[in-house]
């Protein structure tokens, strides 16, 4: 059976730890800046501006784990076109 985890796109640093104690699988899908100020949380670090290189980022690190995106989410307006294009792909 494999693993389910709950995507979150670009959250800030307070949020990425709020989701994590809630959620201790979360896995963090952020541009490579923002994995440097949550190191030590379980990031995947994609570039947001291109989706379909974000998504083959997050697909490859979801293989590797042997997980499946339980559900996804964001709460930064200027990444939910992101969101929604990455949500379509993993169905």
């Amino acid at each position: 059976m494999s693993d389910r985890r709950l995507l979150v796109v670009q959250p800030s640093a307070d949020y990425a730890q709020r989701v994590c104690a809630q959620f201790p699988g979360a896995l963090l899908v952020t541009t490579p800046e923002r994995a440097r100020q949550l190191g030590g949380l379980d990031v995947v670090a994609a570039d947001l501006d291109r989706p379909a290189s974000a998504f083959e980022a997050l697909r490859s690190q979801l293989r590797r784990r042997g997980a499946q995106p339980g559900g996804i989410t964001c709460f930064v307006c200027e990444h939910l076109a992101v969101t929604a294009f990455l949500a379509e792909r993993l169905a």
